[in-house]
Formats: C-alpha cells, structure tokens, sequence
C-alpha cells in the first residue's frame, strides 16, 4: 500500500511520465490483482507504446492470466524494440527482459 500510495503520488507529479503508471502496475500484478494490473499497463501504453518495459509487463500480466500466446506475442514484441533500439549485443540493463 505504502508504495503504492508513493506511485500515485508521483503519478500527480509527472504527468504525462508513463513510469509511474507503470509500477502502480507492477505493485498490483505483485498483489495478483491482474485486472487493475493490466489497466495501468494499457494506459502507460497509451502514453509510451514502444516502451519495451511496458510490453514485457503486459506480456506478464497475460502469461499470469494463462493467455499464453499472447503473452508470447508481448515478450517478442518487447525483445524486437529492445533488439533494433541497440544492435549487437544487449545491454545488461535487458538481462532481465
């Protein structure tokens, strides 16, 4: 709840910042409240479309819902922004992703 409540608090702050929208989502996917989870996530899409972040959490949100093939479908779209935005070798900073 604590960093939730400083989420939104940020989310007043920096409007028109997708970030915090972001890990308002994160929060509650860690909760397991997929729902709001996969609100934030599309709305900090609508904000920051090409964002890998956002794409690789939305394709959790899915894979948690068992829509596998569409979670499949975000991790690949996530890996190609990632892949062209840096050619070569991935930075460190991807590991996770």
């Amino acid at each position: 709840d604590q960093a939730n409540a400083a989420y939104f608090k940020c989310w007043q702050y920096m409007r028109g910042s997708h970030l915090p929208l972001v890990y308002i989502g994160v929060e509650y996917t860690c909760t397991n409240n997929l729902v709001l989870a996969e609100g934030f996530f599309q709305q900090a899409s609508r904000l920051a479309p090409e964002d890998p972040i956002v794409l690789h959490e939305m394709a959790v949100v899915a894979y948690d819902k068992g829509e596998y093939r569409a979670a499949e479908e975000l991790f690949n779209q996530a890996y190609e922004r990632v892949r062209t935005a840096t050619p070569g070798v991935l930075p460190k900073i991807w590991e996770p992703l």
